[in-house]
């Protein structure tokens, strides 16, 4: 073999190993890239989770006891219940603009707007609803440090809201209303976690008036 055949073999040579080097390489840089691109996927993700948990990080933190005893009639039939709303606020952080609810199915206390509640308050209602449901459940609406507006109640978990509205409307009209002393009922800062005595209530509200 001539020495110009040997050159046209070393090029072919040198030619096909570029090419499988410029396959290789281009496999390694798309490996790269995958991993690259799972990488930012994994960062994002727990940055999204991170932000989702400082988001309802103090919202979580509010709840709503909701507690009742039924009234009944000479005949032994339901006609209402004397009920119980603890709002506890279990964060670090005050939530404010609190407006408390109670809701009978047909009947309801409140809204009532309530103002500030500090790191560790609760704030309990206690009043009597007329109604033949069994269906009772207490509401808060209460806006977090950050100025984000939630409804917390003693059923299911708290969601965002954005219906204030609907909240000071109906507050105007039950503010209208024309109520006794016990539908009115009581607003007061509490500590206690227990029973409430309703009848000691109802027999104080009714004192009161006499």
């Amino acid at each position: 073999m001539d020495f110009s055949n040997w050159l046209e073999l070393a090029t072919a040579v040198g030619t096909i190993g570029a090419a499988v080097l410029a396959g290789v390489a281009a496999r390694v840089a798309a490996r790269a890239a995958d991993a690259s691109r799972e990488l930012v996927l994994v960062e994002r993700q727990r940055d999204e989770a991170a932000f989702e948990a400082e988001l309802w990080r103090q919202a979580r933190r509010v709840t709503v006891d909701t507690r009742g005893q039924h009234l009944l009639d000479h005949e032994g039939d339901l006609i209402g219940w004397d009920v119980s709303a603890v709002v506890t606020n279990s964060s670090a952080d005050p939530i404010s603009k609190a407006r408390i609810k109670i809701a009978c199915h047909d009947e309801r206390w409140g809204p009532q707007l309530v103002g500030t509640i500090a790191p560790g308050d609760s704030v309990e209602v206690v009043a009597r609803i007329f109604t033949t449901s069994r269906d009772m459940n207490g509401y808060v609406r209460f806006v977090d440090v950050e100025g984000r507006a939630w409804v917390a109640n003693s059923q299911t978990g708290v969601v965002s809201d954005d219906e204030l509205d609907l909240w000071v409307e109906g507050g105007s009209e039950f503010a209208q209303r024309d109520l006794d002393p016990l539908q009115r009922g009581t607003l007061m800062r509490t500590d206690s976690r227990v029973m409430p005595d309703f009848d000691g209530w109802a027999a104080e509200i009714e004192s009161r008036e006499e």
